[in-house]
């Protein structure tokens, strides 16, 4: 049988089983002004630095025991495409200089590729508190890295047993980091996003980027609450998820670089994010790319590049209601 006669063989015996009534009202799907996609680079400038795709590996769990395995792996995928990244938290850098092997991934990413260092603010407050920010710059000139990356998490730190208490405003507190620090600067939520006051205070402040980490990823409230048999689940239901903070973002014609991550593991919704977007803009992963970092290196790269394309071909056949 023909390669033809059996595609065709399957279509009927398929096309029962393919009927869907369930529509995306976001969209128009225009058929005659599209092509397919390639998968040439597109260069542009993100916080400063150089990238060929807008995908953007997230900051995941730091100073584990696969942390340096992993690590290595998200950096190579990088530094072959073009891509950026976040460390998971350098706490336990901090407090060991000797891990530094585990974070130190400049050489693998290349020198043009965003790369971010992250810390918590409980973290930052704590070298503010005793007058060791300098370990913060002195551990980003180690590293290469291009700045920081704070993230807030407060609801996370009470319902963590081992976390942290938080007692200075994080705005305050990045403020006086602010002052200081030099590289630059992005602030995130981990799961749960933040309202229009929050954002309107860093945008004030003149942070250089912002990371959604909007509500419908992972949550780290009920992470913990799970982790610490904890009953009720409250807090878990709050947050804001990354649309509305882009809309917010939007209305205050905000010029801070955005990392658009909260749930984008969707190409149709990463591409319905990004053209709400107004500003520079990347999508973000974490879970579903340690989820096939786990598979190798070469798992991985096909997944982002299978996930680039298909955002490619949203942008080219699909415009967005408003």
């Amino acid at each position: 049988m023909s390669e033809i006669n059996s595609r065709k063989d399957d279509h009927v015996d398929l096309a029962i089983a393919s009927q869907h009534s369930l529509r995306d009202e976001r969209f128009e799907y225009e058929p005659m002004y599209g092509v397919h996609p390639d998968f040439k680079p597109e260069p542009f400038i993100f916080l400063g630095k150089k990238m060929n795709y807008p995908f953007w590996i997230s900051s995941m769990t730091g100073g584990g025991s696969d942390s340096k395995k992993y690590n290595e792996i998200f950096a190579s995928v990088c530094g072959d495409l073009g891509l950026g990244m976040g460390l998971g938290s350098c706490r336990a850098l901090l407090e060991d200089p000797s891990l530094i092997g585990d974070f130190d991934l400049r050489d693998l990413l290349g020198p043009h590729a965003p790369f971010f260092m992250n810390l918590g603010i409980a973290q930052v407050a704590e070298h503010i508190k005793n007058g060791e920010l300098h370990k913060i710059n002195d551990t980003l000139g180690a590293l290469r890295s291009d700045g920081l990356i704070v993230h807030v998490n407060p609801l996370q730190e009470f319902f963590q047993p081992e976390g942290d208490v938080i007692l200075d405003r994080p705005i305050d507190i990045i403020e006086k980091l602010k002052n200081t620090f030099l590289g630059t600067i992005v602030v995130k939520e981990i799961g749960q996003g933040m309202g229009q006051k929050s954002l309107k205070a860093l945008n004030d402040l003149g942070i250089d980027g912002l990371e959604l980490a909007g509500f419908g990823g992972t949550n780290f409230t009920k992470l913990e609450q799970i982790r610490s048999k904890t009953k009720g689940g409250e807090f878990i239901s709050v947050g804001e998820p990354a649309v509305e903070m882009i809309k917010c973002l939007n209305e205050m014609k905000s010029s801070m670089d955005i990392i658009i991550s909260g749930g984008m593991n969707d190409p149709l919704e990463a591409y319905y994010h990004q053209e709400l977007c107004h500003n520079n803009s990347v999508i973000g992963q974490a879970q579903k790319v340690l989820e096939m970092g786990q598979l190798g290196k070469e798992n991985l790269k096909a997944y982002i590049t299978s996930f680039i394309l298909k955002t490619r071909l949203a942008k080219n056949y699909l415009t967005i209601k408003h």
